[in-house]
């Protein structure tokens, strides 16, 4: 085969020496922005909605139930896991 693509009319033929290795699907980038609905609180297990984020850290939140106001003891809702387990 050459080095170059054969264009024609009824085939195209590639030169697939340099073709891409196919990749699976597009992990998110750790830096990337996403939405957070809630927090929940691991004190009493209560969602909350007031909380600010920096990033992918939580600066600030706040557990309207328990009162508990420490940014280490919450986690980010859906990545809790699930409740059935």
């Amino acid at each position: 085969m050459p080095d170059r693509p054969i264009l024609n009319s009824q085939f195209c033929i590639l030169n697939y020496t340099h073709a891409m290795p196919p990749q699976g699907p597009r992990r998110p980038k750790v830096n990337e922005d996403r939405e957070i609905d809630y927090l929940i609180c691991q004190q009493c297990s209560t969602p909350c909605y007031i909380f600010e984020m920096e990033g992918e850290r939580i600066r600030e939140a706040q557990c309207l139930v328990c009162g508990n106001d420490d940014p280490k003891t919450f986690a980010i809702g859906e990545e809790r896991g699930s409740e059935d387990d």
